[in-house]
This record gives structure tokens, sequence and C-alpha cells, in this order.
């Protein structure tokens, strides 16, 4: 985050207790499994293209993990950093900035 705004980028989520702090999506155990849960809705349903090869590639990496209970991750030397993003924007899809100072909450239209 600190690295976004050091060279001024300014389309940044924020919490909704605090909007002049910029916050990151923040995964728990918790909301892991509904980020990919929905993440999988939306793939099957086709409300999502994914147009970077190298990211789609990392969509066939990821796995549930027989070993640490179902839980969604990558293979081995694998990687989920690119579905794992999607997922995180898929959650925040709803949340709109109408200017720098003020959120305002729209519904997406996919």
């Amino acid at each position: 985050m600190s690295a976004a705004k050091r060279i001024g980028y300014t389309n940044l989520y924020h919490q909704e207790n605090d909007p002049n702090k910029p916050e990151g999506w923040h995964t728990s155990e918790k909301n892991r499994p509904v980020l990919w849960g929905e993440l999988q809705e939306a793939v099957k349903a086709g409300h999502l293209r994914v147009w970077n090869q190298a990211g789609l590639a990392q969509f066939y990496d990821v796995i549930k993990s027989v070993e640490k209970g179902g839980r969604i991750e990558a293979i081995s030397g694998g990687h989920d950093d690119y579905p794992f993003a999607v997922g995180g924007c898929w959650q925040l899809r709803d949340k709109v900035y109408g200017s720098r100072d003020k959120p305002v909450l729209l519904q997406a239209r996919w």
C-alpha cells in the first residue's frame, strides 16, 4: 500500500470505518473461503474474463489441498497471486469512488 501511495496512485481501497485511511483487502482464515467460493461462482457463471495469459495460467495452479483440510491454494511450486488478486477485486466490486475524497457505494453490473 505504501508503495502505491509513494508513486501517487490514488485509486486505493478505504475501509468504511475510516475513509481517510487507505487499506488493502485483509484476508483471514474466516473470509478466505468466501473469497475463493465467490470467485469460483463468478468464473463458472462467465462473469470474468482473464486476458493476461500468465495470470490465467495461475488459475490452473489453484487446488483444494487435501493435506490442509480443503484449503484452496497454489500447487507446490505454483502461484496463486493473480487469481487471489482477482478474487480480492471481485470482493470489492461494488465499492467505487466518485472522487478522491468521497467514497460512494454502487452496484456493479457484470
